[in-house]
C-alpha cells in the first residue's frame, strides 16, 4: 500500500471526471504482486485492451517503465524516474514540501527532528528525504542517522511503530516531519501514547493533507499536494499522446503547499 486511501480517491476522481470530459473510460487494474505484475502489463498492452496507460507511483529499476517505452505504447506518470527513456511525467516537489515542513518546525523551536519515510523502492522517497537534509543543512542542523526511519506500508499502524522506535532513543527526539498523513495520525498516537502532547511537547508534520488533518486534534500541519491539479493533467497528456499530439510540457513539477495547523507548534 504506496498511498492512502484518500488519496487514491482524489486523485481517481480528477482522472475519471477529466476522462468522461473526453468521451474516454476509466479502467482500473490493481496488482499488488510485483512478481506477477510484468505479465498483467503484457496481458493488457499484447491484448490491446486498454488505449492507454497512465502509472502510480514510480520505482527505482521500474520494468513497467522499460516495457512501455520498449513497446513505444502511449502511457504517461505520476513520478518521476531516473531511468533512461524520455516518457511524461507530472510530479509533485517533494524535496521542496518537506523542506518547507522541517524548516516550520525549526521556526517553531524544535531542534532534535526526526524523520519518518516512505518505502525506498519509490523515487519520490528519495526527493522527500533530500528536502529533509537541506533544511537540517540550512540551519546549521546535523543530521543524524538515527533519526530517519522508513516504512513498508502506509498504515496508521506503521506509522505508529516508528515513531515508537524514535521515542524509545536515549537521546529523546522533540520533532518528526512524517511522510504520509496517514502514518502521522499514527505518529501522533504514539507520541501521545508516551505521554506527550503534540504541538506543545513535540511537534509533527505530514504529507498529502487528507480530509482527517483537520478533523483530529490537535489537527495536523501537512504537505498539501494539487492532488485534482494532478489528476487532470496526468489524464490530459494521456489523451494527448493516445490521439498523437504534441506534448507541449513533457515533463511537469508542481509544487506543493504548507498547510498551518496545531500539530507543529503553531497555535493559531
Amino acid at each position: 500500500m504506496y498511498y492512502d486511501f484518500h488519496y487514491y480517491l482524489d486523485l481517481l476522481s480528477s482522472i475519471g471526471e477529466e476522462c468522461s470530459r473526453h468521451g474516454f473510460d476509466l479502467l482500473l487494474s490493481a496488482c499488488t504482486d510485483r512478481a506477477l505484475e510484468h505479465s498483467a502489463y503484457e496481458r493488457i498492452v499484447g491484448g490491446q485492451r486498454v488505449d492507454g496507460m497512465i502509472l502510480t507511483g514510480t520505482w527505482h529499476g521500474d520494468e513497467r517503465i522499460a516495457y512501455l517505452v520498449e513497446k513505444e505504447f502511449p502511457f504517461v506518470a505520476l513520478g518521476r524516474s531516473e531511468q533512461d527513456g524520455n516518457f511524461p511525467y507530472v510530479d509533485v516537489d517533494g524535496a521542496k514540501g518537506v523542506s518547507d515542513g522541517v524548516q516550520l518546525l525549526i521556526a517553531q523551536g524544535y531542534r532534535r527532528i526526526g524523520f519518518i519515510g516512505l518505502p525506498t523502492e519509490l523515487v519520490c522517497a528519495g526527493h522527500r528525504f533530500q528536502g529533509y537534509q537541506a533544511a537540517l543543512e540550512r540551519n546549521g542542523l546535523g543530521f543524524d542517522p538515527g533519526l530517519a526511519v522508513d516504512c513498508e506500508r502506509l498504515t496508521q499502524v506503521a506509522g505508529y511503530q516508528a515513531m515508537r522506535r524514535l521515542l524509545e532513543l536515549d537521546e529523546p527526539l522533540d520533532a518528526a516531519f512524517v511522510c504520509s498523513d496517514e502514518m502521522a495520525l499514527g505518529a501522533m498516537k504514539a507520541v501521545q501514547d508516551k505521554g506527550l502532547a503534540v504541538g506543545r511537547d513535540f511537534g509533527i508534520v505530514g504529507f498529502d493533507d487528507i480530509p482527517m488533518a483537520v478533523q483530529i486534534q490537535p489537527p495536523l500541519t501537512s504537505i498539501r499536494q494539487p492532488i485534482y491539479e494532478i489528476g487532470t493533467r496526468l489524464c490530459q497528456m494521456l489523451i494527448q499522446r493516445i490521439q498523437g499530439e504534441h506534448l507541449v510540457e513533457q515533463h511537469v513539477i508542481l509544487e506543493p503547499a504548507l498547510v498551518v495547523r496545531e500539530s507543529s507548534g503553531v497555535h493559531q
